[in-house]
């Protein structure tokens, strides 16, 4: 899947080399994104069409599902005025569980059982921008002297498509977010912080996954990101059509100190095998590169997947720093290897 929110008509200074790629496009709310769908055993294009306004960079994954929709169901472009905001989900509500009401008309599979037709559907787990595109590349284009809040960064969704007719079925968050770095009382862990860079285990590629690492951004005044967070999607259920989420440590967030910025993470499982069960999904390790802008150094970190709050497993400090990048991978060793 594909969500796109610009026009190529002003990409000549890009391709001449005169402005940088981000610079040259001509970001239009009111054309709203453009998705489409390929199968990729054909290649075959399954739908594309327009869909509301957003902008993203990332996607976790996505994974399919057989699940009852409740007819007629209602498409997220087909709610409400042609003004209102389609995106608007359940928010922070206090200091208990947070309560999604199913304003969309679509349940998962799993969910309270209702007559309506049983339907292919598509999730997508992509970072949805918080604030303006414009705004967004004007501080890419000075990273130096760039100012960063939450609007500068994403919430990651839950698209949920109609394989067969192509209708956008809902685009909530994931898992809600937390209010703590928009000034509110909630705690870092109790919900998603603004993020970037979604990563889930490889063994959980495909399906719905337990578990999300991500960059986030707790809002402290250190700037970019300056945590790790790991969302725990098991954290939300559905209850008599409302989609109900633990709230209080549901979540679990590596905060740096001031001054310290982490790269993206990579997820090593420990096992070689291929998929995992969602109770094991997070036996693993996360490595990601830390820049202290203090010593002007970077290390390599390793954590425990399963508790990335707690103690190091290692740190390969460097005599160097590495610029900070945006993806990576990991190698194993080969059998014998020490």
């Amino acid at each position: 899947m594909f969500c796109l929110q610009l026009r190529l008509d002003r990409m000549g200074g890009a391709l001449a080399g005169s402005e940088s790629f981000g610079h040259s496009f001509d970001w239009r709310d009111d054309l709203g994104a453009y998705m489409v769908i390929i199968e990729k055993k054909s290649m075959d294009v399954v739908f594309q069409g327009t869909i509301p306004s957003m902008s993203t960079y990332h996607f976790a994954g996505a994974y399919e599902e057989t699940a009852a929709v409740p007819a007629p169901a209602r498409a997220a472009d087909e709610v409400g005025d042609e003004f209102d905001d389609p995106f608007e989900f359940c928010g922070y509500t206090g200091f208990g569980d947070a309560e999604c009401p199913d304003d969309n008309g679509f349940k998962p599979s799993g969910g309270d059982e209702s007559e309506g037709e049983t339907r292919e559907l598509l999730h997508v787990l992509v970072n949805r921008l918080n604030g303006d595109r414009r705004a967004l590349e004007k501080n890419f284009g000075n990273m130096y002297d760039s100012v960063w809040d939450p609007k500068g960064y994403n919430t990651l969704c839950d698209y949920v498509v109609d394989v067969a007719t192509g209708k956008l079925l809902s685009s909530d968050a994931l898992v809600p977010q937390t209010d703590a770095a928009w000034g509110g009382k909630g705690d870092v862990d109790d919900g998603q912080l603004p993020m970037e860079f979604p990563v889930v285990a490889p063994g959980a590629r495909n399906r719905k996954p337990r578990f999300v690492y991500t960059l986030g951004f707790t809002g402290g005044g250190s700037g970019y990101f300056d945590c790790v967070q790991k969302l725990d999607v098991g954290a939300c259920r559905w209850k008599d059509g409302v989609r109900v989420c633990r709230r209080s440590g549901a979540h679990a967030v590596r905060v740096l100190p001031p001054g310290v910025f982490p790269s993206e993470v990579e997820f090593v499982p420990k096992s070689k095998g291929g998929s995992v069960s969602w109770e094991n999904e997070d036996d693993g390790y996360l490595l990601y590169l830390e820049y202290d802008s203090s010593a002007h150094r970077s290390a390599l970190v390793v954590l425990d997947a399963k508790d990335i709050e707690g103690k190091e497993i290692a740190r390969v400090k460097m005599p160097y720093h590495v610029p900070h990048s945006f993806h990576g991978t990991f190698e194993r060793a080969g059998e014998g290897a020490r």
